[in-house]
């Protein structure tokens, strides 16, 4: 009975030359050493590929602009609000403040406003809340 397979006498060792250019490295690029790169010639580094970044995201222009009118008003509000920390006394004016914080996070959470503006205004208000608050512990007399 014969088979294909060579038997172990007649089995012939594969050369140094063979190993070298078969397998998967006959799919790898020739890589340079690296004494090569450090002398800057342009056709050596030319074969580098650049770094691939990915795109910057996009801005949406009308999340970041205010105009004037609109920020002179936030202001506007925010003093009177803080006046009437006076009239109301802390405590009251750190409760109405909260809970009017409250009701803008949800109208901000189910509107999903489009104007910049109105998400400033809502950290604006949630200041003026934490200042309220901590006046209200400091001092009973504000």
């Amino acid at each position: 009975m014969t088979s294909d397979c060579p038997s172990p006498e007649h089995a012939t060792q594969p050369s140094a030359e063979t190993l070298a250019h078969s397998g998967p490295a006959d799919t790898l690029p020739d890589l340079q050493p690296l004494e090569d790169l450090e002398d800057n010639n342009p056709r050596k580094l030319h074969s580098i590929p650049p770094p691939h970044f990915p795109p910057p995201p996009e801005i949406q222009p009308e999340l970041i602009r205010y105009s004037l009118l609109e920020l002179l008003v936030l202001i506007t509000l925010t003093a009177v609000m803080l006046a009437s920390i006076r009239l109301l006394g802390a405590a009251v004016f750190a409760g109405l403040t909260g809970v009017l914080g409250f009701f803008m996070l949800v109208f901000i959470s189910l509107a999903k406003p489009t104007r910049g503006i109105i998400h400033v205004a809502w950290w604006v208000l949630l200041t003026v809340y934490l200042v309220a608050a901590v006046a209200a512990v400091l001092n009973k007399d504000l």
